[in-house]
């Protein structure tokens, strides 16, 4: 179970990474590996929340970086909140990149009208 990752600088201002207290909840509950290391933020970017779809997609185009450690691995990435895809697609493209066998995604919560 992979966390979505958070920039650094984002990281710090906040105090932690909710999708990565999520994930080690989960990860533990079911007794599934934990990684946070498989995937980061290379750019802190603007918050998704106020944008309009496209713009959540031009958002984080290229921000994502997968390691080589995803190569042949099944892979849940878990978020907190769902809400157009972009940042799910962003991070699943950089991970089939490094040649992730499979990804799911999972979501705590999914936002409706967008």
């Amino acid at each position: 179970m992979v966390p979505m990752p958070m920039h650094s600088h984002k990281l710090k201002e906040r105090g932690y990474n909710q999708a990565e207290l999520l994930t080690k909840l989960l990860s533990n509950y079911f007794k599934i590996s934990f990684r946070n290391d498989i995937i980061s933020a290379l750019y802190d970017r603007p918050s998704q929340t106020k944008l309009a779809k496209v713009q959540r997609q031009k958002n984080v185009a290229g921000v994502f970086l997968a390691e080589k450690e995803a190569k042949n691995r099944k892979i849940i990435l878990v978020d907190d909140i769902f809400t157009t895809g972009a940042t799910a697609r962003a991070c699943s493209q950089a991970l089939k990149e490094k040649s992730a066998a499979q990804i799911t995604v999972l979501t705590l919560s999914k936002t409706f009208g967008e």
